[in-house]
């Protein structure tokens, strides 16, 4: 169990290297969108590049599903690689310090291993199914806030998604009415182990891609936590829409989340 673990830390801490030498140019002056997003394309390849290159050695036989490349199957083997080279990417191009890599790994149908690699933190974060969640080497656990006005939750926007976004201003307004305040990253990946560590109290936001959140759900899961869907259920990989947190925090979430929007 822990050779999997070691193996994606050691793929981070290379990503790593290759993140931090294209750091020292997001100062240059791209003058449009369109040579921004050449920019982290670019960063994203090399990085998602040098990640498969680790894993592949010690595991030539395993799937990955990544980012930018997909799905990579050779239909041998039970285990696949979910990847997220740079979550965050927006950030790392405004020098923000919120971007991270997130590796999971899944067996058949369950995520057994999740690791969060936060850059400018060098905070190390991983969970094995059964084992516990951990923040360099030592154990974390969510938050035991109870009310809601004590909770300080972590939220998305959705950007790509703008359909829903008079539901989302809805449930934001009303959770802002509610808790002690809501933070967005722009990473979803940190969010979700800000979760775990009990830095956040709760999580939620609409319409995620698997690699998004993967190793966050296994990260908060093994600290004590709970994730669902909005319905409170555990469609969380069909419909990417997620509520993160200790089990009343959630339970107070859902309630907020049902009361405007229908979940039919």
């Amino acid at each position: 169990m822990f050779g999997i673990v070691n193996t994606a830390r050691k793929a981070v801490y290379e990503a790593a290297n290759i993140i931090q030498q294209f750091s020292r140019k997001t100062d240059l002056k791209i003058k449009n969108k369109e040579g921004v997003n050449k920019f982290v394309s670019l960063v994203v390849q090399k990085t998602e590049h040098k990640i498969i290159e680790v894993i592949r050695k010690t595991y030539p036989e395993h799937n990955i599903i990544s980012e930018q490349n997909g799905h990579t199957n050779n239909f041998t083997s039970d285990y696949t690689w979910i990847i997220d080279p740079l979550n965050g990417s927006t950030n790392f191009i405004h020098n923000h310090p919120s971007y991270c890599t997130s590796i999971a790994v899944r067996y058949k149908d369950k995520i057994t291993h999740g690791v969060i690699f936060d850059f400018n933190k060098s905070d190390f974060y991983y969970a094995i199914n059964g084992k516990g969640a951990f923040l360099n080497d030592k154990r974390i656990r969510v938050s035991n806030v109870k009310q809601m006005n004590m909770a300080l939750i972590g939220v998305g926007f959705p950007s790509d998604n703008l359909k829903t976004i008079e539901a989302y201003f809805r449930i934001f307004r009303e959770i802002s009415l509610q808790t002690s305040g809501q933070r967005r990253s722009g990473s979803v990946a940190l969010d979700l182990a800000y979760v775990a560590a009990g830095i956040l109290d709760g999580f939620w936001e609409f319409s995620l891609n698997n690699w998004d959140f993967a190793a966050g759900v296994l990260l908060i899961k093994e600290a004590g936590g709970f994730v669902t869907d909005f319905k409170g259920e555990s469609g969380l990989l069909n419909s990417g829409n997620i509520v993160a947190g200790n089990y009343l925090v959630c339970e107070q979430l859902l309630s907020i989340i049902a009361n405007n929007i229908d979940l039919v």
